[in-house]
């Protein structure tokens, strides 16, 4: 699991520096998460022949999970003899630090080794702003680690927890497929035509109230009738 997270602000300074102190001292944070909540992207770009993807600045971040994704069902294909991916992918970034880039280098050394010649894959970067001559001298293959030594991951290492049932469940499934999202639309519909028709056009509930106005008015009428027609004298 990969968190590109951005120093702005007391919190994230204080994980920036907890995260440089764990580094120095070899030690891998231990990290909680809550989630997965709402449709996995997955089902939308894998019905598609051609996929493009253009984000900027902290925009990408969404997109770099896609990328990674589809760099895993490649490595996966290339393992059992297919072709790489049976979709063409573009990933259009612009961004305005460099050190972003120095940040997204793993991914993109993995999809140039997968994809040397962008047959699949291909991968268009743009730097909005200049940079400082120091930081064109920084190789970014510097203090990282080829993709081919990169370590593999298992499944293995990752634990579920779940406060609610002890059941894994797999990512949320799409509402566009369940229908529930149809009969939340249609029964929202009915509830608001409703709304409108009693409230707008006289209906039941303008109706009831008009009645409800002539009762009122018919017995303070007739209150003050009996009272007008009592003949006994009021101490």
């Amino acid at each position: 699991m990969t968190l590109l997270i951005k120093a702005l602000g007391d919190w994230t300074e204080k994980l920036m520096v907890y995260q440089q102190v764990c580094t120095r001292c070899s030690i891998e944070p231990e990290v909680y998460v809550d989630g997965y909540y709402g449709v996995s992207l997955a089902e939308m770009y894998q019905t598609y022949n051609t996929v493009v993807l253009v984000g900027g600045g902290v925009g990408i971040t969404p997109l770099l999970g896609i990328l990674d994704d589809i760099c895993i069902a490649a490595e996966t294909r290339q393992a059992q003899g297919r072709n790489l991916l049976p979709r063409r992918v573009a990933a259009i970034f612009t961004m305005r630090e460099l050190e972003l880039l120095k940040e997204i280098y793993p991914l993109l050394a993995r999809v140039r080794e997968l994809d040397p010649h962008g047959r699949y894959i291909s991968v268009d970067l743009t730097l909005t702003a200049t940079p400082r001559p120091e930081e064109l001298d920084f190789s970014l293959a510097d203090g990282y680690k080829t993709p081919r030594f990169l370590p593999s991951y298992s499944f293995s290492q990752t634990q579920t927890f779940s406060h609610l049932t002890k059941k894994k469940c797999p990512f949320g499934s799409s509402l566009a497929r369940s229908g529930i999202s149809m009969l939340h639309f249609i029964a929202f519909g009915i509830v608001m035509g409703i709304v409108t028709v009693c409230q707008f056009d006289n209906g039941m509930l303008i109706g009831l109230q008009d009645n409800l106005g002539r009762v009122n008015a018919l017995d303070t009428h007739h209150s003050s009738y009996l009272q007008a027609e009592d003949p006994t004298p009021r101490p």
